[in-house]
């Protein structure tokens, strides 16, 4: 068993219990994470003749249709700066320090 799932492993019931865990939304997650994740290291395979190119574009079918979730994660971390601040608010409250200064603020 896993700590964190709760999931038990091992026969007969090792692949019911699985596919329990996959259908969860932690399961989901998991496998989204996974496929983000890998889909990510298997971009940086130098050199690009090693590249398992088909293999990438088969987990993106498989992340864009069946475990999309983890996606928003990912956005949300591009959109984030060192302090986990998403950028967009990061430039408003700094165009609002700058109309302060300026005298045109609160």
């Amino acid at each position: 068993m896993t700590e964190s799932s709760g999931y038990e492993a091992g026969p007969p019931s090792a692949m019911a219990s699985a596919v329990e865990f996959a259908n969860s939304m932690r399961g989901q997650f998991i496998l989204s994470q996974a496929l983000c994740l890998g889909i990510r290291t298997l971009r940086e395979v130098q050199p690009d003749i090693m590249r398992e190119q088909s293999n990438i574009t088969d987990m993106e079918y498989l992340r864009d249709t069946l475990w999309p979730i983890y996606q928003s994660v990912e956005k949300f971390e591009r959109d984030c700066d060192e302090d986990n601040l998403p950028l967009w608010l990061v430039d408003e409250v700094q165009a609002t320090m700058n109309k302060k200064e300026d005298g045109d603020g609160c």
